[in-house]
């Protein structure tokens, strides 16, 4: 097995077995300026174009643990629809055809309690 690391933007469909990505969406979405929504779809297409059938990722992503306070906002784009519930990203994750595997959710640090980064392991059908 190899380990490589670079920018996955640069993967051809089936170079590799396993993907690690945190912060997909970010990756593959608008830039920040836009202040938009994260593009989680964006991500989740990218991915499973690289993949086959079996191949697993580890997917990590931000989440709204909890409905977000202006003040969690305020550092980010200032929108409440910039991230995904955990119920969220599930149901889009399937529905791009990945299998849970296994989940944590992780606090991204203090001072940001009502935004956590969610890691997610995945499987391809």
């Amino acid at each position: 097995m190899v380990f490589q690391v670079g920018d996955a933007r640069a993967i051809s469909a089936g170079e590799v077995d396993a993907l690690i990505v945190v912060g997909a969406s970010q990756i593959w979405g608008q830039p920040v300026e836009d202040a938009q929504p994260l593009d989680y779809t964006a991500a989740l297409t990218a991915m499973r174009a690289m993949l086959k059938p079996g191949d697993r990722v580890v997917y990590g992503e931000a989440i709204w643990s909890a409905p977000p306070t202006p003040e969690a906002i305020a550092p980010l784009a200032g929108r409440v629809d910039e991230y995904l519930s955990l119920a969220a990203l599930v149901e889009l994750v399937e529905g791009h055809g990945f299998l849970l595997a296994d989940f944590g959710e992780a606090s991204l640090g203090s001072g940001t309690s009502s935004s956590r980064a969610s890691l997610r392991a995945w499987s391809t059908n």
